[in-house]
């Protein structure tokens, strides 16, 4: 069934095995936190330096993506918060979300967990996290961005996805989608996140509607 975040999707994956597609966007990531320092509104030689580099590092196994522990430790320091709308909410009127919805097998682990609002509780139920946002015409915030990406490592580790191709992963069940690992392969969508937060923007309203050009949005 086709929905709102494959019209940002290129029509055909950058790599046929699904690690390097993960690490990819992982890279991505990388790239744009550090052209968010630099207080920079799109991608310049340098991050794409940084992007190859860490892409090349996870492919060869010289690097490796970190687990979620500091993350933990955000989530349990920002506990006066709704991480997904960003309102802010005495800890008693928070609630627990899994990222990775039980019903398709997340864990009630504190890394699969998210402190959120009610209302935003109810409204995501059992849908995958990004395909959630992007339905609502909404990006996550970055830092939910890399938690979700390193929990997507995690699980595929756990669970010996990680060298088989795309196509069979995807025609698995799994607790993530396929689809938002992919839509962070946007370089567009990178760069709008960027002028966004570099021009004193909310990052609550970033569109991708915006990004659309000729209804496709080619990744770089």
């Amino acid at each position: 069934m086709s929905s709102k975040i494959d019209d940002y999707i290129a029509n055909r994956p950058r790599y046929d095995g699904f690690a390097d597609n993960l690490f990819w966007a992982y890279a991505c990531w990388q790239a744009f936190w550090v052209a968010v320092q630099d207080g920079e509104l799109k991608f310049g030689r340098k991050h794409f330096m940084i992007r190859a580099k860490f892409f090349k590092g996870y492919r060869e196994g010289k690097y490796h993506i970190t687990d979620l522990y500091r993350n933990n430790i955000a989530k349990m320091q920002c506990n006066n918060m709704c991480w997904y709308c960003q309102c802010e909410l005495p800890a008693s009127e928070l609630t627990a979300d899994h990222v990775f919805p039980r019903v398709k097998g997340g864990s009630n682990d504190m890394d699969n967990i998210i402190f959120v609002c009610k209302h935003c509780n109810s409204s995501k139920g059992a849908k995958d996290m990004v395909e959630w946002f992007v339905e609502r015409d909404q990006i996550p915030h970055y830092w939910l961005i890399g938690h979700y990406l390193k929990q997507v490592v995690q699980y595929a580790e756990e669970n010996k996805l990680m060298n088989k191709d795309l196509d069979e992963v995807g025609a698995m069940e799994l607790p993530f989608s396929i689809k938002s690992i992919l839509f962070f392969h946007n370089r567009n969508i990178w760069e709008y996140y960027l002028k966004i937060l570099n021009t004193e923007g909310d990052v609550n309203d970033l569109k991708p509607d915006i990004l659309m050009q000729n209804n496709q949005v080619i990744p770089q």
